[in-house]
């Protein structure tokens, strides 16, 4: 997708409030430009961050809409949406791991919804028992697992960097 049809894309979702339909190369070009405008661009960076984990492990993938008063919103393939929204005050890592709970919570009522496994983000050493947990440590918004306290297993934005092999082991 050339850079002129990325902005043309996400011009067309913004003035229409249609949501994005892309998949694949598109829905990376043109996501960035959806959730940005006009919104603030410290949450705008972190939703992106979080959105990274989703797509580098979870089977499903939101369809996004920047929604007038209520920011930017992950619907369903059943129609049931999850709104993102800033963490009111804090730090970036605090912003992050408030975000990435949102995020959890959508992709956990979505798999289930659709038959899948509730469980994202996987914990690579206990797989299909429990979620990781998003949780602020050493100043940085990391996954942790919930089973062994104090174990990280990638900061928030990089599962895909860290576990690269879900997506096979998961089939």
């Amino acid at each position: 997708m050339s850079s002129a049809e990325v902005e043309a894309a996400a011009e067309t979702a913004l003035a229409t409030g249609d949501h994005l339909q892309a998949s694949g190369a598109d829905y990376e070009a043109v996501l960035p430009e959806v959730i940005r405008s006009p919104v603030n661009m410290e949450f705008a960076e972190a939703v992106e961050t979080v959105l990274r984990d989703l797509r580098a492990q979870c089977a499903v993938r939101p369809d996004i809409r920047r929604e007038e008063g209520t920011g930017i919103t992950l619907w369903a393939p059943d129609g049931s949406g999850q709104g993102l929204t800033p963490h009111p005050d804090g730090t970036a890592a605090e912003l992050l791991v408030h975000l990435a709970d949102q995020v959890q919570d959508w992709a956990v009522e979505t798999l289930w919804s659709e038959g899948a496994s509730a469980i994202w983000p996987h914990c690579p050493t206990h797989p299909d028992t429990h979620p990781l947990t998003a949780t602020v440590r050493a100043d940085a918004a990391v996954w942790g697992s919930p089973k062994k306290r104090g174990t990280t297993v990638a900061r928030i934005g990089e599962l895909e960097t860290h576990w690269s092999g879900f997506e096979s082991s998961a089939g």
